[in-house]
């Protein structure tokens, strides 16, 4: 048998059951988020249902955990009903899981064929009970099961590929593995922007939810508070995050093409720290004359991101400075912190790249995204008295 095909078959052996594994395991993880989602919103809606007025705040709150064709919420508050879905009702659920609720207990994981559906297809089931308020949220598992099909055949294509690569790789290694590099930075690009695109309508659910529980939360009960109070810190924290992902899709792809004018760095900076409560506790030097030509909304973003990002990492001080230098105006941003290692002074560029802090990893990245979408560039160094400082530098105001 000839060497080639002795190689194909070997990678086809290989490659193949870690591949089955794979979108198994895939499709375990998808259903396990789906089931988180379908457990959160539950626990939000319960949370809040029992304060709400029928035929106001609670179908507000019905509609607002909604996300059409994937969640549907039915609510029974003393014995009133009030759905997300049209002919959803407590007669459409199980007898089985109708008899757990009135007992109180949780219910979790019907999706037979049996069970009710959501927009003709199977649904996970979850429900939860406190007093006479019981909420129950229907998820359409069709997405994990689609995307399961469709990474089934993707496997099996790379699994092919894959063997046929491996059959005649003689001699390219090092060209593929650049290729490889290349393709992978622009998978991880637009994947971000797949996922922020995606995450956008469910994150706004929850932040419309969030919006009705926050003002009730002082009314729940006290062991109740806190995880509350959590729950809406981390919505809005992930509300952040898609945002900025959003954003830095925007400036990768040139989707949000930038505004460029003559802007003045120094007065824009004090805006947005006396905007944000900073402007006691940052240290502003530098010529007024400093102006450059940039966009006013990005610039203002750039320096929220740096001065946050000094303020995470300092002991304290932050020190802001903007320059002339020939062409270009420099913006300076620096921290007292313990700085950061020259080996990884690039590497911080990099998206979802954290320090062990509480950030999402995208600061950094969108400083230099922006920067670079008004024709400058971004970089760190080392502050004179220690710690970090980072650069941007933007075309100077009626430079050629």
């Amino acid at each position: 048998m000839p060497a080639a095909l002795v190689g194909a078959g070997a990678a086809l052996v290989l490659l193949g059951a870690p591949a089955v594994v794979g979108v198994a395991a895939l499709a375990d993880a998808d259903r396990e988020a789906l089931g988180e989602r379908a457990r959160s919103s539950a626990a939000v809606v319960l949370a809040a249902a029992p304060g709400a007025e029928a035929g106001g705040a609670l179908e507000r709150l019905v509609v607002g955990a909604r996300d059409p064709g994937l969640l549907e919420v039915l609510v029974v508050v003393d014995g009133r009903e009030t759905s997300s879905a049209t002919g959803l009702g407590v007669q459409d659920l199980p007898r089985e899981v109708r008899d757990e609720l009135a007992t109180g207990r949780r219910v979790e994981g019907v999706d037979d064929d049996a069970g009710p559906a959501v927009e003709g297809g199977r649904a996970l089931l979850v429900g939860l009970a406190e007093g006479s308020a019981q909420v129950v949220v229907l998820a359409s598992t069709a997405p994990v099961e689609a995307r399961a099909s469709a990474t089934g055949v993707r496997a099996g294509g790379a699994v092919l590929l894959s063997a046929a690569l491996a059959a005649g790789a003689t001699g390219l290694g090092a060209r593929a593995r650049l290729r490889t590099e290349r393709e992978a930075h622009e998978r991880e690009r637009e994947l971000t922007a797949d996922l922020a695109h995606e995450l956008r309508t469910p994150v706004s659910t929850l932040v419309a939810a969030s919006s009705l529980v926050a003002p009730i939360t002082g009314q729940l009960p006290e062991s109740g508070r806190e995880p509350v109070r959590l729950m809406l810190a981390e919505t809005e924290r992930l509300h952040r995050l898609v945002e900025d992902m959003l954003q830095l899709s925007r400036l990768e792809h040139g989707d949000g093409d930038v505004d460029l004018e003559d802007v003045a760095v120094l007065p824009l900076v004090r805006e947005v720290l006396a905007a944000r409560g900073w402007d006691g506790d940052v240290t502003v030097t530098g010529g007024e004359g400093a102006v450059a030509r940039a966009d006013r909304r990005v610039l203002a973003r750039i320096t929220v991101n740096l001065v946050e990002n000094a303020r995470r990492h300092g002991a304290g001080q932050v020190r802001v400075g903007a320059r002339l230098e020939r062409e270009l105006v420099v913006l300076g941003v620096e921290d007292d912190g313990a700085g950061v290692a020259p080996e990884d002074r690039e590497r911080v560029f990099d998206r979802f790249t954290t320090t062990g802090t509480s950030s999402s990893g995208l600061g950094l990245t969108l400083v230099r995204a922006g920067a670079r979408a008004m024709g400058g560039d971004a970089h760190l160094d080392e502050a004179p008295g220690g710690g970090a400082r980072v650069v941007v530098s933007l075309p100077r105001a009626g430079a050629s």
